[in-house]
């Protein structure tokens, strides 16, 4: 017999964010019941296009009420509770539909993902919480503000399980704007309502709702009342000290932190959380080798007490992915390498480690043996990798490798249009230029990618001086309604007229930047100076850092070079600009030229294990230099051929 599942939810005003959450579920939902407590947006038509299980309920300040009022119309065999500012994460939905159909587990912990697009790596945090669980009248809510149903499941002798791989993904805290005001205003008065004569607790809850709202000075002073207590068996200690530390931590209050820390660490030692928060400040205060001991720490603490309520290290992942990318600040690529493919292990959608793997590979340079390695541990025959690493190999530079993968896919079933884009892409830049005409020509379906397609045939034509056809590729962007910024881009491109804009400058300055990479490209000096010259209300005047890291980039190294000394005599204490002179004549063979703008960059602050061990390295070669002039005037010596033997045997070691 099917298996049932029923979606609940209450809402109040969410028009932002209902209608992203209810089509994440709309395909698993035998029914979708939304229970309205007063809104006055437009979420009650956005909820009328999914469902006709719509409910109003009169608030009564009683969050536990409300959702018991939605749970007693579900008729699904499951259910799953969401927020209207939430969605499930449409990766997981088949394993969400598998586990429902196990008979010995009534109720599942998931994960929660909060803040997922924050680019601040500590408020980007995921919890479990149970959100699913069969249809039983015994599971009911209580508490009028972070109501709770664990009681009611445990009273029951409820069989529990983690499905951590089910993951729901919470903005509501993302942005703050007048609905956020009012949820802080409202949950404040529920907060003190609820525990009017539990001082501490009412100031822990307050301080948790300010922290919720970024409010990060105001979250402190409630926290801090608590903690002047000490009660160290209070249920909600652990997480007052992960709050306090965090809170001290985004008011810039390091070392305050540091401190805190250290402290709490004495009274809970094995407490992962405060384990990574103190490797996050190191690592955002360049203190690597701190960080990566921190970090290290986190993975070899016994498994978390469940009174921890952990955050953070539970997500090993991240931890991995964090150890990786020190261990390639430390030029460890082997240690990078093995923590990467940990990552990976812990977590099959960790794309970003993937990519730092193929990246430490390098497969512009090594296709082959990039190629060997990465079949020594992925099943390259997955067709959901295989388009996800040719991506990454497109914007690697390895347009042949993207090529293969997606030739591979095209085999086997016909390919989307975002794949083919990325085919037009690569073949383009692979000179491929008929090809790559016939397939950026024939994507017409997505607004989006048909922008993308005639972006690539813009520059393309303007290469090839076909100014009619770059012209009618850009009336046709305009046309498809793209984004100012990229019609003024292209425009400077193909007219050099600037005039006036409001567009915004980072996209019109990313734009620029790939325009300029594809000039380089195609090897067409005369055409790079133009289309500089043309982009240059973008890009500024020279002397450019972006043009010389492009020419360096490209190994058109006479032209890095040149840009670099425009650098140099602009400003001769820029560090980069000596280091990049430094590679560039060590890549044309002037190994003195090279030691000596390395060096100098040293001397200008740019020390890093990384330019260590390349100084390093350089030094071997001007070893083995030497020993071969040598070796000219005095060819018998076996001392200086033993020497640079065992020199070139170390070379290759590395």
């Amino acid at each position: 017999m099917q298996v049932t599942l029923s979606i609940c939810l209450i809402i109040k005003n969410e028009g932002k964010y209902l209608s992203r959450c209810l089509y994440s579920i709309k395909d698993i939902a035998s029914e979708i019941i939304v229970v309205d407590t007063g809104s006055t947006d437009n979420s009650m038509l956005i909820a009328c296009e999914y469902t006709d299980q719509i409910y109003s309920y009169k608030w009564k300040d009683d969050f536990s009420s409300a959702r018991n009022f939605c749970l007693d119309k579900a008729e699904g065999d499951w259910i799953l509770v969401l927020d209207g500012d939430e969605e499930v994460d449409r990766k997981c939905l088949d394993l969400l539909k598998e586990i429902i159909q196990v008979q010995d587990i009534d109720v599942y912990f998931v994960t929660i993902n909060n803040n997922p697009d924050n680019t601040q790596e500590i408020m980007a945090i995921s919890d479990l919480k149970p959100r699913l669980f069969r249809n039983n009248k015994q599971y009911r809510y209580k508490g009028i503000i972070y109501e709770q149903i664990m009681d009611s499941i445990l009273g029951s002798n409820a069989r529990i399980e983690i499905a951590r791989d089910i993951r729901i993904m919470h903005y509501g805290y993302v942005k703050e704007d007048s609905g956020n005001r009012h949820r802080l205003m409202r949950n404040t008065d529920l907060i003190s309502k609820a525990w009017c004569r539990e001082e501490a607790v009412k100031h822990f809850y307050l301080g948790r709702e300010y922290y919720l709202h970024h409010k990060f000075a105001d979250a402190l002073v409630h926290f801090l009342v608590v903690y002047d207590q000490a009660d160290l068996q209070a249920d909600y200690f652990p997480e007052l000290l992960r709050s306090i530390s965090v809170s001290l931590y985004m008011l810039d209050r390091n070392a305050d932190a540091l401190t805190f820390i250290d402290n709490a660490i004495t009274f809970f030692a094995d407490m992962g959380d405060l384990y990574y928060i103190k490797a996050v400040i190191y690592k955002n205060s360049y203190e690597y080798a701190k960080a990566y001991e921190a970090y290290k720490i986190c993975l070899t603490l016994p498994d978390q007490s469940l009174n921890y309520y952990s955050v953070y290290c539970l997500h090993q992942d991240k931890i991995y992915f964090y150890l990786g990318g020190l261990a390639e600040y430390f030029m460890d690529k082997d240690q990078a390498l093995h923590f990467f493919l940990e990552s990976l292990k812990q977590n099959p959608y960790m794309l970003d480690s993937l990519r730092r793997i193929i990246a430490i590979l390098n497969p512009r340079v090594n296709p082959e043996y990039t190629t060997l390695s990465l079949n020594r541990v992925f099943d390259l025959s997955d067709q959901a990798l295989q388009i996800d690493m040719a991506l990454m190999f497109y914007e690697e530079g390895a347009y042949q490798l993207a090529l293969n993968n997606i030739n591979k896919l095209e085999n086997s079933a016909p390919i989307s249009e975002y794949i083919r884009a990325i085919k037009g892409a690569c073949l383009l830049r692979n000179k491929q230029y008929t090809e790559a005409e016939e397939e950026l020509q024939n994507i017409s379906s997505n607004k989006n990618l048909y922008i993308s397609a005639r972006k690539y045939l813009l520059v393309y034509y303007w290469l090839v001086q076909d100014c009619r056809k770059a012209a009618g590729c850009l009336k046709r962007i305009k046309n498809a309604g793209a984004e100012p910024a990229i019609n003024y881009v292209l425009n400077l491109l193909i007219s050099g007229y600037s005039g006036k804009t409001n567009t915004g400058q980072d996209q019109a300055y990313n734009l620029a930047k790939q325009i300029m990479e594809m000039v380089v490209e195609f090897d067409d000096i005369d055409r790079v100076d133009e289309a500089f010259q043309n982009l240059a209300p973008i890009l500024g005047e020279r002397p450019s850092r972006l043009l010389a890291e492009i020419f360096y980039k490209y190994e058109k190294y006479e032209l890095a070079e040149k840009e670099f000394n425009y650098l140099l005599e602009k400003d001769n204490t820029d560090a980069q600009a000596f280091y990049y002179l430094g590679k560039t004549f060590w890549v044309r063979g002037d190994l003195h030229g090279a030691e000596n703008y390395l060096c100098q960059a040293i001397n200008k602050g740019l020390e890093t294990p990384k330019i260590r061990w390349e100084v390093a390295r350089l030094y071997q070669e001007l070893a083995i230099e030497s020993l071969r002039e040598g070796l000219k005037d005095c060819p018998d010596s076996e001392e200086m051929q033993k020497l640079l033997q065992e020199l070139k045997d170390k070379m290759l070691e590395v």
